[in-house]
């Protein structure tokens, strides 16, 4: 059940993310949550023994692990720059 659950939730705000007009700043977490929901996607899979859809699955994993990469961790992007400004007002807070 919880599977299932997670599946909905985080594939929705996925596909939402980056399908409906929302501010430029939040697509780059649409493969956060694409990435959450895929071991869910794994787990339920395997168990029920959906060999076909499980290897597509794993071609999610590897696609939305792409999106990570391209949104959050690429030099040149939005996403990284965003993070670092923001991680560095936050530690000036801090400490």
């Amino acid at each position: 059940m919880l599977e299932q659950f997670m599946i909905a939730i985080n594939g929705l705000i996925a596909i939402a993310l980056t399908q409906l007009p929302v501010p430029k700043s939040w697509v780059k977490f649409a493969p956060v949550f694409g990435l959450i929901g895929q071991p869910f996607w794994l787990i339920s899979t395997y168990q029920n023994q959906q060999f076909g859809i499980f290897t597509v699955c794993c071609c999610y994993l590897g696609l939305w692990s792409i999106g990570i990469y391209r949104s959050w961790l690429a030099n040149d992007k939005e996403g990284w720059k965003d993070f670092k400004t923001n991680f560095q007002k936050t530690e000036k807070l801090i400490g």
